[in-house]
């Protein structure tokens, strides 16, 4: 087999396993604390199966994914699962994910992203999982908030799937938050502890289409039942939400307050040729368009019946 960076026809980008928008930085940030201080959970999430997996690919060559995990409480059970492909990049993958106090696993042999996604949920242990990749970085509150408000959704009756986490993309928005450049963003981090909630998601708690498959809560009752991600089509995310919608048996949310800032285009290589991009219609049976409807059609069915629910919790039937 082939892997698309061995092909010399291909661009330098893909040649070289490097992303297209390049951001610069060390590869440990010692800079910055190597977590946040633990966090006491309240009485009611204490004991409760709960971590988070971070996918990475290279994630030491800019220090995006050092600067992630100082963003996590220490007491938060964290997995680093790196797809890099030789072992020195493993190496100083694992090298920072040790230096910030995480877990390490390396997937191999390479197999594009969805296949990645899918060894990252079969590494993850926990009831509850935070899957982050690694271009993101979370506000304080929000790995506590995030358990919160996919248990105040259970004990309401609500069939949770999975939870968006509010957010901004840092390419579209650095300049908004007082930011010089993207690269500004990266250089210094600790500036987005001011950054504001994104107004849109001061309308939940509510239904909500498609979590962000950068920082989203999964339920892995939810997950398993559905299958699991499809190794069809690269992007995770688009394929477990048409699953979760045309289930007719789950429904994804989101929750109010801060979120995570998105760096943007720097998780993933751009390594991946057509046939492991793979295609919407392949692992769903369907195109996007089509699917797109019927989702809309269920949560317009489920917002019916539990949108009432969501306006008692002070929120929104749908967004």
């Amino acid at each position: 087999m082939k892997y698309p960076w061995e092909d010399p026809n291909q661009p330098d980008h893909v040649r070289n396993r490097q992303t297209v928008w390049h951001l610069t930085g060390p590869a440990v940030r010692t800079d910055l604390p190597k977590r946040r201080p633990p966090y006491e959970y309240p009485r009611s999430l204490q004991g409760l199966s709960y971590g988070c997996v971070v996918m990475t690919h290279r994630g030491y060559t800019n220090g995006r994914l050092s600067i992630l995990l100082s963003s996590l409480p220490a007491n938060l059970p964290t997995i680093v699962s790196s797809d890099a492909i030789t072992a020195s990049e493993m190496d100083l993958d694992r090298t920072v994910a040790e230096y910030h106090g995480a877990s390490f696993v390396h997937h191999a042999p390479w197999d594009g992203r969805a296949g990645h996604a899918i060894q990252c949920m079969a590494v993850a242990p926990w009831d509850y999982i935070l899957f982050l990749m690694d271009d993101v970085w979370l506000a304080p509150e929000v790995t506590i908030e995030a358990l919160r408000w996919a248990r105040i959704y259970e004990e309401h009756g609500i069939p949770l799937a999975s939870l968006a986490i509010p957010g901004w993309e840092l390419y579209h928005h650095w300049q908004d938050f007082g930011f010089s450049s993207w690269q500004d963003t990266l250089d210094h981090p600790e500036r987005l502890e001011s950054v504001p909630p994104n107004p849109r998601f001061l309308l939940a708690p509510t239904l909500y289409k498609n979590p962000f498959g950068a920082c989203w809560l999964i339920v892995k009752k939810a997950y398993q039942d559905l299958g699991g991600h499809k190794r069809e089509y690269w992007a995770q995310d688009d394929t477990f939400h048409h699953q979760v919608w045309l289930s007719d048996k789950w429904v994804n949310a989101a929750m109010p307050g801060r979120g995570y800032t998105h760096y943007g285009a720097q998780s993933n290589h751009f390594g991946e040729t057509a046939e492991w991009i793979g295609t919407f219609e392949k692992a769903c049976g369907m195109s996007a368009d089509e699917s797109g409807k019927l989702q809309y059609e269920s949560m317009h069915r489920w917002a019916d019946k539990l949108g009432p629910v969501f306006e008692k919790l002070g929120g929104t039937r749908m967004i």
